[in-house]
């Protein structure tokens, strides 16, 4: 029965009857356009049926992509955070560059200003840590010629005095500490006196200054060369207060440092010359 039945459906007459049945399905899709709708509609499943299984790989596509994109990013914002570090780090460099460059370069402009005089150019090397004492060291010793005893200057006023010299470094105390003392003179009125530290507060006081003595606010106060050390005439302070002591017969008098103590790395140590210079007096 199955032979018989290929050989029916392999003979002529069927494949004539599907060929005409084909013509007529076309032509009448063509003029009524009657197969659009079923053709829509396998279309569109078979659209899903594809989106679906491409879906998870859309997806993990998708995410990859993001994810990498995500790190890109990261990683170049961590690139310019690095950089803006690094052009940070190079850009305070450069400023302490050019704040020592000015610190020297009025180191060599006084050197040249006090020909009579004879200096050690120093840089502040450390500090010392102990309450009640205003103390530095320099980087300069025996070996540069600083001796104990020498004054210590900067471009704007009295800094200290060499107490300890080695052969490399040295030990400096400063004018603030309460164990220095600075022999100085009213410039406006040539009033001798002497300024001692006022320890941690930075700034100076006069001893023994009596209620009668000639001295304002404002006043400059500057070396006297009363025993050689300090250079006559360099500026030490400036009185900023006059208070009454409680005796009545003396004057509290209160100055800040014409140098500028510990806002400053160039240092000069007068080592020789001639400390006692006659200068003129300001009326």
């Amino acid at each position: 029965m199955a032979v018989d039945w290929q050989k029916r459906v392999n003979t002529p007459s069927v494949l004539a009857f599907l060929l005409a049945s084909s013509v007529v399905l076309v032509v009448f899709d063509v003029n009524t356009r009657f197969l659009d709708m079923p053709r829509q509609v396998v279309t569109w499943a078979t659209n899903s049926a594809y989106a679906v299984m491409n879906a998870p790989g859309q997806w993990i596509s998708r995410a990859s992509l993001y994810l990498q994109d995500r790190n890109e990013i990261l990683g170049r914002i961590e690139d310019r955070e690095q950089k803006y570090l690094d052009l940070e780090v190079q850009s305070q460099r450069l400023e302490s560059l050019i704040n020592a460059n000015a610190e020297l370069r009025q180191a060599l402009a006084l050197v040249q200003s006090e020909p009579q005089l004879q200096y050690v150019i120093a840089e502040l090397s450390g500090t010392v840590s102990v309450s009640g004492r205003n103390e530095i060291f320099i980087n300069r010793g025996t070996q540069h010629g600083v001796r104990s005893g020498m004054a210590v200057i900067d471009a704007s006023g009295v800094y200290g005095q060499v107490v300890e010299a080695l052969l490399h470094t040295s030990r400096v105390i400063l004018i603030i500490d309460r164990r220095i003392a600075v022999p100085v003179q009213i410039q406006r009125s040539g009033l001798n006196a002497v300024a001692t530290g006022a320890g941690n507060s930075r700034q100076l006081v006069l001893e023994h200054a009596e209620i009668t003595s000639d001295i304002e606010e404002g006043d400059l106060l500057v070396a006297s060369g009363l025993g050689d050390v300090y250079p006559f005439g360099y500026p030490v302070g400036i009185v900023i207060k006059i208070e009454p002591d409680a005796s009545g017969v003396e004057v509290h008098v209160i100055a800040e440092p014409s140098a500028s103590i510990h806002r400053r790395k160039s240092l000069l140590v007068v080592v020789g010359g001639q400390i006692r210079e006659t200068t003129e007096r300001q009326p």
